[in-house]
C-alpha cells in the first residue's frame, strides 16, 4: 500500500479477485496477524472509521489456516447475498484491526491510518478515467429508494369535505 494513499486498483466486469489473510508460517517468522476486512464508504475508508453494525467481508482470525474471500465483478448477482458492482462505480475496502488478536474488533484507524490498508476498486473504469465523484455507499443490496411519505388520511376527508360543502 502507498503511505497515505492505499491501493487504487482497475477491475472490469467479469473479473475475479481475491483477498487473501496473511499466514503465520517460518518465512513470516511465526508472526501472527489478525483483521477484519471491510466494504465501506468512501468517507468511511477516508476517516478510518468501521461501524458496528458494518458486516465485515473476511475475517482473519484463523492465521494458521488458509483463509481467503473471492470478489467477482458483475453487475447482478444470482447469490442472496452476492455482492454486486456497478461499471463507472468506485469501492473502497478497509481495515481498522491493529494487526493483533486484542485489536481485531477495533472501529477507528488501525491498520488503515498505520500502514494505509485502503483499497480503492474503480470498477469498469482505466487509471486514465478521472476519479468518480460518487459519494453513495456501497453494499451488498441494491439501493434503496426514498420511501414517500404515508398521507395523513384526515388530510384526505377533509379536502373531501371542503369539495362537496
Amino acid at each position: 500500500f502507498s503511505p497515505g494513499q492505499g491501493l487504487v486498483l482497475y477491475p472490469q466486469i467479469g473479473d475475479k479477485m481475491d483477498i487473501v489473510c496473511p499466514r503465520a508460517d517460518a518465512s513470516s517468522g511465526g508472526k501472527e496477524e489478525f483483521y477484519r476486512v471491510y466494504l465501506v464508504s468512501r468517507s468511511q475508508m477516508e476517516s478510518c472509521t468501521i461501524d458496528k453494525t458494518d458486516t465485515p467481508l473476511l475475517n482473519c482470525d484463523k492465521p494458521h489456516q488458509d483463509v481467503k474471500f473471492t470478489f467477482k465483478f458483475q453487475e447482478f448477482s444470482p447469490n442472496l447475498w452476492g455482492l454486486e458492482f456497478l461499471k463507472g462505480r468506485d469501492y473502497y475496502i478497509t481495515s481498522t484491526s491493529t494487526g493483533s488478536l486484542r485489536g481485531l474488533d477495533n472501529t477507528n484507524g488501525g491498520v488503515c491510518r498505520t500502514k494505509s490498508m485502503k483499497l480503492v476498486l474503480r470498477v469498469g473504469q482505466s487509471s486514465s478515467d478521472p476519479p468518480s465523484t460518487l459519494q453513495e455507499s456501497p453494499t451488498r443490496f441494491p439501493p434503496t429508494r426514498p420511501k414517500s411519505k404515508p398521507k395523513d388520511p384526515s388530510a384526505k376527508e377533509k379536502d373531501i369535505k371542503s369539495k362537496t360543502g
